[in-house]
């Protein structure tokens, strides 16, 4: 995130990149900035209308223009370094600048080491470590500041990530599914959403390297009803992966 300057409670005419923002949270976070008017980049892989999975990179730009911000839908694989490079350089010049760069793209297969192939791994991996640090490499002199404030799409509760929605037999059924629970007991991609923008509204030098949950970013601003943001209000919410005691 650009740390130069204060955008305050507002992310109005502020630019946005975001990976994977054709869907779930990514696509979440898009609409959120959009409410204030801000640029979006949707940098994602999906261009045409998948079998499996909702959204593409011009469905979610119709949408953050519907909801009253800026566009610019960009087809990327984010396992591809010139094409980031390429993106990025668009992007930029296309809106005068990149303001904030949330690397939102991810992979993930929740199995255990036997289960785990060479491919799935390479995969997690090209794109959950790779292709973050390459896209936020591209994005540095975008932002000026040489600090990023990484935005991790970090949580207390599992979400019901669209993500996971193509994978083998289950590939029509969310993650809560694939581990025998119901999707009442996840949250949705908002909860991050609207604590990405308190993030991404604060001030980066306070944020900048800090590793963060977001009901805990939400509580800190005052929310105290979560109900909203259950599939089914009153459920108990499953715990973290990744969290520990959580």
């Amino acid at each position: 995130m650009n740390q130069d300057s204060t955008p305050g409670r507002t992310l109005a005419g502020r630019t946005l990149f975001i990976t994977g923002a054709s869907r779930g949270t990514g696509l979440a976070i898009a609409l959120r900035a959009a409410r204030d008017g801000a640029n979006v980049v949707i940098a994602a892989k999906t261009v045409e209308p998948h079998p499996k999975l909702d959204g593409t990179i011009h469905s979610a730009a119709r949408d953050v223009v519907a909801m009253g911000g800026n566009a610019l839908p960009l087809a990327l694989d984010v396992r591809d370094a010139e094409a980031i490079e390429t993106a990025v350089e668009t992007a930029g010049r296309h809106f005068g600048g990149i303001d904030i760069c949330i690397n939102n793209a991810s992979a993930i297969h929740l199995g255990d080491t036997r289960q785990v192939d060479a491919k799935r791994f390479d995969l997690m991996h090209q794109v959950n470590a790779r292709a973050a640090y390459l896209v936020s490499r591209a994005c540095v002199p975008w932002l000026v500041a040489l600090g990023l404030a990484e935005e991790l799409r970090n949580r207390r509760h599992r979400l019901q990530w669209a993500l996971v929605r193509n994978h083998n037999r289950d590939s029509c059924r969310p993650l809560c599914f694939r581990w025998g629970e119901r999707p009442a007991t996840c949250s949705k991609p908002a909860i991050v959403a609207d604590a990405a923008h308190e993030v991404l509204c604060g001030d980066a030098r306070t944020i900048t390297g800090r590793f963060l949950l977001d009901e805990d970013v939400l509580r800190n601003v005052g929310v105290r009803d979560f109900d909203t943001y259950q599939y089914a209000p009153g459920e108990t919410l499953t715990p973290d992966l990744f969290v520990a005691g959580r």
